[in-house]
């Protein structure tokens, strides 16, 4: 998985995340659930990147309205978080190998500006052969 950003951001871990990035106003989280693993925690080895988004959504509890950008499934929400509101983008891919759920967090008093940054982050993820995960 490959994703383009901005100048600025640094690698941070998480062991809740397979990988995180921040440049002090936006938060970047990566899960992948690999197909291999999918049976064993209730997730069809055969969804769409939708169908992943709609069990990701529906199991989290965070939003029960999934948007599409072109073919991007994602969901927003806002959530107090350490003691402070924070709005969420998570956006929903599949790879030959894994489903990825890429969550783009920013305080919410900066939600109008972002909003539409975190879905034009969106854009521009793909995958290659790889299994890692990368920006450029």
């Amino acid at each position: 998985m490959v994703f383009t950003l901005d100048d600025g951001f640094e690698e941070e871990s998480d062991e809740d995340f397979d990988f995180i990035l921040s440049n002090g106003e936006i938060v970047v989280s990566v899960v992948r659930v690999s197909l291999d693993a999918c049976l064993e925690i209730g997730i069809s080895p055969t969804y769409t990147p939708k169908g992943f988004a709609a069990f990701f959504m529906n199991k989290s509890g965070k939003s029960d309205e999934l948007l599409m950008r072109g073919d991007i499934p994602y969901y927003t929400y806002v959530e107090e978080t350490n003691g402070r509101e924070v709005f969420y983008t998570v956006t929903f891919y599949r790879s030959l190998h894994a489903y990825f759920a890429v969550a783009y967090a920013t305080e919410a008093d900066n939600r109008e500006e972002f909003a539409e940054r975190f879905l034009e982050y969106a854009d521009l993820v793909y995958f290659n052969d790889a299994p890692d995960i990368k920006t450029e």
